[in-house]
């Protein structure tokens, strides 16, 4: 599970998406906090066990008529058992999802963020990789849930995103010297 800041994100979304257009008024604002812990006996693939903390605050907002948005922010905290080093992640995002039920069997769904979706430094603060600014991603499925196509747009320095995501194995087992 690498994508924490997406993946918080994403779970998010799902939340906003059951609520549907039948909605009277508004609902008020929910906030939420999610924290744990978890192993990954294989970080990246490298064959070496990092422990990832993580802390995940924020709001949803809705409008009552199947749009809304959330606010959240937080952190991971990734510390390689070999090596006892730690990396801290931490992103910051405005999320916007949207839905559309294209009237042919087909839905398209679009997930917007602003702010900073992943920022990583050393634990003595050293910066590692940074995505910031805005990134959209749409994904129109078929009556059976398959993908029919995807797309990703981004807005501002999005290394992490504009290299399909593979930055992230790059260099964080490489910071935490399990590389």
């Amino acid at each position: 599970m690498r994508r924490l800041p997406l993946l918080a994100a994403a779970a998010s979304s799902a939340l906003l998406l059951g609520v549907g257009p039948a909605a009277q008024a508004a609902p008020p604002d929910n906030h939420f906090t999610d924290t744990g812990s978890f192993v990954d006996p294989d970080f990246c693939g490298t064959g070496e066990t990092v422990t990832i903390d993580f802390l995940s605050k924020g709001t949803f907002h809705d409008s009552g008529d199947g749009t809304g948005f959330v606010t959240v922010h937080g952190t991971q905290t990734f510390t390689a058992a070999s090596t006892g080093k730690t990396v801290i992640g931490h992103f910051a995002n405005r999320v916007t999802d949207r839905f559309t039920d294209n009237g042919d069997g087909t839905a398209t769904f679009e997930t917007t963020f602003v702010g900073l979706p992943e920022q990583f430094r050393l634990k003595g603060g050293a910066l590692i990789t940074r995505d910031a600014g805005r990134i959209a991603f749409t994904v129109t499925i078929d009556e059976n849930g398959d993908v029919i196509s995807e797309d990703t747009r981004f807005q501002g320095p999005h290394p992490d995103a504009a290299g399909g995501f593979e930055l992230f194995c790059q260099r964080i087992p490489e910071a935490l010297g399990i590389a």
